[in-house]
Order: C-alpha cells, then sequence, then structure tokens
C-alpha cells in the first residue's frame, strides 16, 4: 500500500492542453498511520510546479485527423505524467479530461470523433 493516492487532469483549452497532477494521502494509509485530523478531513491535495505542462495545439485542432490526437498531442502529456507516478499507482490513477471552448466549435461529428479518440488512446496508454 503506497502512501498516496494520485488524480490527473487533462485541461483541453483552444490554444493547447495542460496536465495537472494531484496527489493525496492514501485513504488506508491514513486510517493506519494518520492523525486524527487526517481521519476527520477531505484529504489535502498536493501538487507540484513540475508536475504541470502545456503543450499547443488545443484539442479541437485534430478534428480533421481525430486518429493523431493520441500519437501527436496526448502522448507528451501522458508521457509527463507517467514519469511523476509511480508504476504500482498507474492503474488506480484516474483522469479527468476538461475539454472546452474549441470543442464546442467543432461540428458533432468531428467533437465525438476526438472525444472517442482521446478516450481510446488513454486507455490504451496509462
Amino acid at each position: 500500500m503506497g502512501k498516496w493516492r494520485y488524480g490527473v487532469i487533462l485541461d483541453a483549452g483552444s490554444s493547447g492542453t495542460r496536465v495537472y497532477i494531484y496527489r493525496w494521502l492514501n485513504p488506508q494509509r491514513a486510517r493506519k498511520d494518520g492523525s486524527d485530523l487526517d481521519l476527520k478531513s477531505l484529504p489535502q491535495l498536493e501538487t507540484k510546479k513540475k508536475w504541470t505542462l502545456k503543450i499547443k495545439p488545443g484539442v479541437s485542432t485534430f478534428g480533421e485527423k481525430p486518429e493523431l490526437v493520441g500519437p501527436d498531442h496526448l502522448k507528451q502529456l501522458v508521457d509527463h505524467a507517467l514519469d511523476y507516478i509511480p508504476d504500482d499507482q498507474v492503474q488506480d490513477t484516474p483522469i479527468f479530461l476538461l475539454a472546452t471552448a474549441g470543442m464546442r466549435l467543432l461540428p458533432d461529428v468531428q467533437r465525438t470523433q476526438v472525444l472517442d479518440n482521446i478516450c481510446s488512446y488513454l486507455q490504451k496508454n496509462t
């Protein structure tokens, strides 16, 4: 049982995508070794500046070629996250995708294809 649990947010904005990595005390560990405060409060999230990375362009630019959003865009962000999340924690680490303004401008079919390709890539590579 590791000391930490991890979570990843991919913020896919119109001009670029950022990855944010967070960690918090593993609840099982807190029950065993935590203070009274740890047990009576929500977990405190921690992050570090080096755990964040922004790349350009935004995912909406892959509307015409959605199959490339994984290898040409997400790979760098996923690799960055995997550099900081311990191997034994990867399968239990949730990934949340925030896709905003740029994605709303895509036609429904393209938006769905981009999102499907993002989900498929993340399932296969994390």
